[in-house]
């Protein structure tokens, strides 16, 4: 079973308190440079409920849904609407701590973070004792069902020296909601650690999330992130580099259709030499959709001989889709090994023209050119089961893409 002290719910009145915080200082906004392309007009208008009492207890409908949604021979922390399910929730070989307060000082003004530490009802700290290596991964399960109001959860997770860990953190909304979810990853020297975050909300939803690693020692960290839903989903995701010999790998896949808006905003840097990382971020979109990727790269003065790749590339299946990529290097050092590189096109009309003259319909040949097109950003994860579990889920939006069969 899982170890843990008593579980403590951050107060109403901080949250309260926060949240005007929050109002005062502004909503993010497209004057800002990293909100260019974002606006969250319509969600601060919309009447959502941000900082609500706690939840009544879940129906038997409701957990049965969660349960069905959790992996298979895997550890599970089910949340849901903000707050953590101890009847479904199993594991073992990993601690978890409850903390009450927490210093909001050092949040950004009017950042995802601040509003995410305002809604959230809990915080909850993961830590993997020392050389354990987890067999089973981690599965975060964060399920909304309520309507027009704010899940919020907010985690921390704690690898200490040579840990292997794998997480799986996911969201999900049965009712149009105000998702949003803060993960902070903190992996000290000698740590394995693949992460895969998979947001697939209620499409005319709102996700709003946040992941920040901090890298302490020589460490392997693999992360994807998928986006399959919501109606605007902006992720966050920042890499603090603070050893030599670490080697990170930041990954990202969307698919999307109709009118839904994804935002991706990564930040990595480099504050050690000797250091590696690489991006490769993909988007599949439809009918009016929209995706942004903004990735900066820092390498400081003092990182010398760092290394990092960046490349985003989207295919269009639809004439009204778009996607605007922006991404970054900031070096101030002198011996480095820095790339960076986009491209947005459509299918290649030769590539279907050869399914179809092998008696493979058009829809078939666009949903494994697809499917091709996204799997090499899922087989870079070196996790099978959450390989697996990623393919399977994108494979599924993609069938809801023009109806295509993969």
């Amino acid at each position: 079973m899982i170890g843990c002290n008593n579980m403590e719910l951050l107060s109403l009145e901080r949250r309260k308190k926060e949240w005007q915080s929050f109002l005062a200082k502004g909503w993010p906004s497209k004057k800002l440079e990293s909100w260019k392309y974002t606006s969250l007009k319509p969600l601060a208008e919309s009447g959502f409920n941000f900082v609500s009492e706690d939840s009544l207890q879940p129906s038997h409908e409701l957990l049965k849904k969660a349960k069905s949604h959790l992996m298979d021979n895997a550890n599970a922390l089910v949340f849901i609407d903000g707050l953590y399910n101890p009847t479904l929730s199993q594991g073992e070989d990993f601690h978890l701590k409850f903390v009450a307060d927490e210093e909001a000082s050092s949040l950004s003004p009017g950042s995802v973070d601040q509003l995410n530490f305002a809604a959230a009802k809990m915080k909850v700290v993961v830590e993997i004792p020392p050389h354990k290596n987890l067999n089973k991964p981690i599965h975060v399960l964060s399920l909304a069902s309520q309507s027009k109001t704010a899940a919020a959860i907010r985690l921390e997770f704690h690898v200490a020296v040579g840990a292997q860990v794998s997480i799986v953190e996911e969201f999900l909304s049965t009712a149009v909601s105000a998702h949003s979810g803060y993960t902070k990853i903190v992996a000290a020297p000698g740590t394995q650690i693949n992460y895969l975050r998979l947001q697939d909300d209620n499409e005319e939803s709102y996700h709003l999330g946040k992941t920040d690693f901090q890298i302490n020692g020589p460490s392997q960290v693999h992360s994807l992130t998928v986006h399959l839903g919501s109606r605007v989903a902006r992720h966050e995701l920042t890499v603090d580099i603070n050893s030599a010999e670490a080697e990170v790998q930041v990954l990202g896949a969307t698919v999307a259709r109709g009118q839904q808006h994804i935002d991706n905003f990564t930040a990595i840097h480099h504050n050690v030499g000797g250091s590696t990382s690489q991006q490769l971020y993909k988007g599949i979109l439809d009918g009016e959709s929209k995706s942004i990727f903004r990735g900066l790269v820092r390498i400081e003065k003092q990182a010398q001989k760092a290394q990092s790749d960046q490349l985003n590339n989207n295919l269009l299946l639809s004439e009204k889709a778009e996607a605007d990529s922006l991404p970054q290097l900031e070096i101030f050092a002198d011996d480095v090994k820095a790339t960076h590189g986009s491209t947005v096109g459509e299918l290649n009309e030769e590539e279907i023209f050869y399914f179809q003259s092998r008696a493979i319909a058009k829809d078939k040949a666009i949903a494994l050119l697809s499917a091709g097109f996204v799997q090499e950003v899922v087989f870079k994860l070196s996790d099978a089961a959450l390989r697996e579990w990623a393919q399977r889920r994108i494979n599924e939006k993609l069938q809801s893409v023009k109806g295509l069969q993969v």
